[in-house]
């Protein structure tokens, strides 16, 4: 699930990456915001599809890891609850 977070994160950074990380992938344009997207997406599907084995606690444990990242990716990292995000999607 990190790659997936880590992924989509670039994504939804690439304007600001642009201006204050222009090492990152996309700011350089070595990979497209299109590219990006398919392969976080990619490997949620991938995740899940490795999860499918396990117990219902380590795939319910790996949703509540996602939507704790993504919800990170797509505004609270700008909220004073970034924190508390950060520390419960700690493994």
């Amino acid at each position: 699930m990190q790659c997936s977070i880590a992924v989509l994160n670039d994504y939804c950074d690439r304007q600001l990456d642009i201006i204050s990380k222009r090492q990152k992938p996309i700011a350089r344009g070595l990979v497209t915001p299109r590219e990006a997207l398919f392969f976080g997406l990619a490997w949620i599907a991938i995740m899940f599809l490795l999860l499918l084995p396990l117990n219902r606690l380590a795939l319910l444990l790996s949703v509540l890891y996602l939507i704790l990242g993504q919800g990170y990716n797509l505004g609270l990292k700008s909220t004073p609850w970034s924190g508390i995000v950060f520390a419960l999607a700690m493994p």
